[in-house]
Formats: C-alpha cells, sequence, structure tokens
C-alpha cells in the first residue's frame, strides 16, 4: 500500500514537473516574455506619443514602423534576462530621446534564466578626452586605474562602442552620456547592461604613463566585493536639496532634485527656499545640478527666483517670457495619459501638497484631458491649462528695465546626468549675464516632454519605461544639443571635496582672466 502511494506521489510530481516545463516553454521562456513587452510597449507608443500622428515626424515614424520589425527579428536571439533587456532597451533607443526609455523592474526569472554576472577585472569610463580605467583588479593581469583604453583588437575603442554598444544604450555619440554607458558597459556583462551578439574580444591595448601597453581580456565572475565597488563608482550618493556657505561671500546651492518623490525631499526643498532669503546679499552663488536628471521645471525656476534679488529676477524672468513668445506645447489626449497622471496627482498630493505647482498642474491637466478626449479633441495646448510656470513666482514682467544691473557672478555646475527639467533649470540659468558654466556637458532631450510612466506587465514580471505625451512647438532648445561648459572638469565629477575646490579655483581665475581681457 505504502508504495502505490509513493508511485501515485511520484506521478504526480512527475506531471506536475512536465506541466511546469511546458508551460515555461510556450509561454515563459525569455523570448517569450520579451517578445510580449515589446509588443506592450509598442502599443503604448502608438497611443501616447504625439509624433505618431504628425506626418512631418519624418524618422520618428520610420522607426516606430522598421525598428520594431527590426527589433521582432532579432528576438530568436533572446536567451536570457539579459537579452530580453537588451532587445526591448534596443527598441526604445532607436527613438534617440532621452524621454523614451525603461528597465525592468521586478522579475521573478532571474534564477532561472539570467546569467552569470561577469567582468574583465576592470571598468571604464567615458570623459571628453577618451577612455580611461576607472577600477581595476590589482596585479599585472589588469590595467592600471586612470589608464587610457585605446583600442581592442585593433579596433579603436570608439568605433567598437558605437558599433556594438551604443544600440543598446544611447545611439546620440556626440553626447557624453551615451559614451559613458557604453563604456561601463564594454567589460561587464549582467541583465542591466547587456547587449546582443557582442564581438569576443582577445586583447585590450592601454597606454600607461606614456607607454602603449596590451592586456588579455578576461571574462570572470563578478563577486560581492567587485559589484560593490563597481556601484560605488557609477552610483553617486544622492544629496538632498540644500544650501551652504562654502566660504565667505559664495554660495553653494545643490540644486539636485527636482523631482521630490519623498516627504523629506519636499521639506528640504521648503527648507532651502526659505533659507535663500537669509542670502541675498552673497556676491558669488554656484547652482550645483550634477546629481540632478529631471522632474518639475518649477522646482528650478522656483531656485533661481529665490537665489535672485527682485530686479535680478524680474529681469530673468522677462527675458524667459521673451524668449518663450510665440512658443506653445501641445499635448496628445489619451486615457493610459490621463490615467497616468490621475497615478501622479495621488502620489504628489501626499509628499508636495495639494498647493504645490506639480499638484496643480496635474490636478488641471488631468481634467483638460478627459474633456478632450470626451470631445474627441486629439490634442490639446498647454495654454489651455493655465498661464506659464514662471507665473507662479509673482513677477510683473511688463515694465521691467531691460539692463542686467547686478555684480553678482553666477556659476552653473553640471554633470552628464542632467536632462529634462534640469535642462530647462540651464536654459533659464543661461539668461544670467556673465554666468560661468563648468562641469561636465549635460545630457539633451527632444521638443518631445512630459511623460506618462507605465508598466508592461507579464506573468509576474514588471518592465517600466516612459513616453512622451507633450511636443514643444518653437523651443528656443534644439533638440538633442547638450550644453557644453565653458570649463570642463576631468576629474570624477562626484568627488564633493575636489570638486568643490576645483569650482572656486575657477572663480578666483576670473577677475584675473577679465583684467588681461
Amino acid at each position: 500500500m505504502i508504495k502505490k502511494i509513493n508511485i501515485i506521489t511520484l506521478a504526480i510530481v512527475g506531471l506536475l514537473l512536465l506541466s511546469s516545463t511546458i508551460f515555461y516553454g510556450l509561454y515563459l521562456t525569455p523570448q517569450k516574455r520579451a517578445a510580449a513587452h515589446l509588443e506592450y510597449i509598442h502599443r503604448a507608443i502608438d497611443e501616447v506619443h504625439p509624433a505618431v500622428l504628425d506626418k512631418k515626424a519624418i524618422e520618428f515614424r520610420y522607426w516606430h514602423i522598421q525598428g520594431y520589425e527590426e527589433a521582432k527579428k532579432s528576438l530568436p536571439l533572446v536567451k536570457t534576462g539579459g537579452d530580453a533587456n537588451a532587445i526591448l532597451r534596443f527598441y526604445l533607443n532607436g527613438y534617440e530621446d532621452s524621454h523614451l526609455g525603461g528597465n525592468y523592474f521586478q522579475t521573478p526569472y532571474d534564477l532561472i534564466d539570467s546569467s552569470k554576472s561577469m567582468w574583465a577585472g576592470w571598468t571604464i569610463n567615458a570623459t571628453h578626452t577618451g577612455y580611461f580605467v576607472q577600477l581595476a583588479k590589482p596585479g599585472d593581469l589588469y590595467p592600471p586605474k586612470n589608464a587610457q583604453l585605446l583600442s581592442c583588437d585593433q579596433t579603436p575603442i570608439d568605433a567598437l562602442l558605437q558599433k556594438n554598444f551604443s544600440p543598446y544604450f544611447d545611439r546620440r555619440w556626440h553626447i557624453l552620456t551615451a559614451r559613458q554607458q557604453a563604456a561601463r558597459a564594454f567589460s561587464q556583462r549582467y541583465n542591466n547592461v547587456a547587449i546582443l551578439d557582442g564581438p569576443d574580444i582577445k586583447e585590450c591595448t592601454f597606454e600607461v604613463k606614456g607607454t602603449k601597453k596590451s592586456y588579455p581580456f578576461r571574462w570572470q565572475p563578478r563577486d560581492e566585493k567587485d559589484t560593490a565597488a563597481i556601484r560605488t563608482i557609477n552610483n553617486p550618493t544622492y544629496k538632498l536639496p540644500g544650501v551652504k556657505e562654502l566660504s565667505p561671500g559664495v554660495l553653494w546651492i545643490t540644486a539636485s532634485d527636482f523631482r521630490l518623490n519623498s516627504t523629506e525631499a519636499n521639506q528640504r526643498q521648503q527648507q532651502l527656499l526659505n533659507d535663500l532669503e537669509n542670502f541675498k546679499t552673497k556676491k558669488v552663488i554656484i547652482f550645483d545640478t550634477r546629481l540632478n536628471a529631471g522632474g518639475s521645471s518649477s522646482h528650478g525656476f522656483n531656485i533661481i527666483s529665490r537665489a535672485l534679488d527682485d530686479d535680478e529676477k524680474n529681469y530673468i524672468f522677462r527675458e524667459w517670457d521673451l524668449r518663450f513668445s510665440g512658443a506653445d506645447a501641445e499635448f496628445r489626449a489619451s486615457w493610459r495619459l490621463y490615467w497616468n497622471w490621475d497615478y501622479k496627482l495621488q502620489h504628489v498630493l501626499k509628499t508636495q501638497g495639494p498647493n504645490s505647482s506639480p499638484a496643480k498642474f496635474l490636478s488641471a491637466a488631468k481634467n483638460k484631458v478627459k474633456k478632450s478626449l470626451e470631445n474627441g479633441q486629439p490634442y490639446f495646448k498647454q495654454s489651455e491649462i493655465f498661464e506659464h510656470t514662471s507665473n507662479d513666482n509673482n513677477i510683473d514682467t511688463k515694465d521691467q528695465s531691460t539692463e542686467w544691473k547686478s555684480s553678482k557672478q553666477i556659476v552653473l555646475l553640471t554633470s552628464s546626468r542632467c536632462s529634462s527639467a534640469c535642462l530647462d533649470f540651464v536654459d533659464m540659468a543661461k539668461l544670467i549675464p556673465g554666468l560661468i558654466h563648468v562641469g561636465e556637458p549635460t545630457n539633451a532631450d527632444t521638443s518631445y516632454i512630459e511623460v506618462a510612466e507605465m508598466q508592461s506587465r507579464y506573468f509576474g514580471e514588471i518592465f517600466e519605461f516612459m513616453v512622451p505625451a507633450k511636443k514643444w512647438n518653437k523651443r528656443m532648445r534644439q533638440d538633442n544639443i547638450p550644453y557644453i561648459p565653458d570649463i570642463i572638469y576631468a576629474g570624477n565629477i562626484y568627488d564633493d571635496l575636489a570638486v568643490e575646490s576645483w569650482v572656486l579655483e575657477q572663480i578666483q581665475a576670473i577677475p584675473q582672466q577679465a583684467a588681461s581681457n
């Protein structure tokens, strides 16, 4: 009797394993999951993005059709979860728009189909002058830190990265952040940096203290210590908004976060604005945007408004309104946008309150998109929601002086992360006469902004992505053109002590340069 029960139990277990294997093969392989997410993302772009209906957006419409077909044809190459991520990023990055992108948020299949995390024992980063070793294991088998990578298998590294890596991260090769993403992925392999059908590198040549030296390329497992070291380099510590007096008369404003997704971040932003009222007499103001990757432009405009005195502020906002004269933005109405804004509004109400600029905007915009859909209108203008953000500062710009009479020295510090609302902040800061821009070149975007954030869900797996829903007409900044600093920083832009010291040196040199000119 016991033997019979054991046989039945084994049979049931066997049937369950067989059915699970069949179900996995039919629906849950990395290739099947990637195909499902790809279709969902394509459909969402089709329903939300303004360029889909714009016959003049020829390049966008071409990739929307041909890029989608190209991605589907590459699906047979997908064998792991990393491959699945690569094919989705390949499709999204083909639009060449920093507001179109995504990544896996949750996947329960890592133990089944994820490849092992590997690296070459060293990592590189891109700067405006080349590619340099950021981190390396000790020993003669690996290039030393700060060595410059020149080529691999006799192919120049820049050409190698652009051809094999940029399609999966960022095709806009003239922009520093595109080269940085490809460089960081070059000597690493894990889900978030996977590519398809990559080159089989044998040897790489570096310049080490003026001498060329070659090292074999050695793939090896990446242990927890290696992972922690890489994470420390590539992910600098988040900083809350704040202000400090760096030295007598020099004000350092950390404009690090325009999203303010937490209550603490919102409170620190309000404290920053309040503190700035006590610093109106400072002669040097430094705007530090190094960690800022966007959010709500109103937070940046409020910082500039509070940092300047009334005459300075009125001049800048007058110039801003003149620059935007005749410009307007259109939203494409869709139910996906409506429900995304509804979700965002609930979050903003909790973290920033009903009187915040983002809450006012989302509340009014959500109602507008609903009315447009009910009336069968595919578009509505931003000006139909309420007046431009600059009016939140309660400034009457009609009769202000056209002359800048301030003696303040304003310095803007950027990193390659600066995008979206951070770029709007740079737009406004650049209107300040005599402003000195230092740091790294910024990221860049297109006139398609104001994203709807969405999720593709498939059997417990979640791929998060964003799609622009608004298009600026006659925007003063050109598409995909970064801001290049007057003075470029060559070191680690996130090394606070080194950067602060360097910025002070640049400020001290300004009077001497002016005198020589």
